[in-house]
């Protein structure tokens, strides 16, 4: 059982490498996600200003895509982004302080990881009540 998980570890990284970090290397994904922030970010004011009510619904389900397109993004940046989405370390030097030590087990994930886990949490709470609306 250990030979097939190193099997399929080495498989994953080789997959990885290959074909999900030329995603995120490439000079069209930032441009690609900064339009879908964007969007994000207007979508809002664009529908008050510029649509009517009944658009509301095709508004929020590019919203929902935006949120598909967010988690996908935290996935692939997580795998492929060294430091992005980083595990607590639980090695502790001989001299540490508890103090130390408990800032090292806590530590989970980079500024930026943070910050794009809130952002996609937040489009999803947006998206989550005008579904709701629609609903009843």
């Amino acid at each position: 059982m250990v030979e097939h998980d190193i099997n399929f570890r080495s498989w994953f990284h080789h997959f990885v490498v290959t074909n999900l970090e030329p995603v995120v290397n490439n000079l069209i994904y930032p441009l690609v996600i900064a339009t879908w922030t964007l969007w994000a970010l207007f979508s809002h004011d664009i529908r008050l200003g510029f649509l009517s009510e009944k658009d509301d619904f095709a508004v929020q389900l590019v919203n929902f895509i935006a949120f598909i397109f967010f988690c996908f993004d935290l996935v692939l940046n997580s795998l492929c982004t060294p430091g992005y989405c980083e595990f607590p370390s639980l090695i502790f030097e001989q001299d540490d302080s508890f103090l130390s030590k408990t800032m090292k087990a806590c530590r989970f994930g980079s500024y930026q990881f943070w910050l794009d886990m809130i952002a996609t949490t937040f489009l999803l709470f947006d998206v989550r009540s005008t579904f709701q609306k629609r609903l009843l």
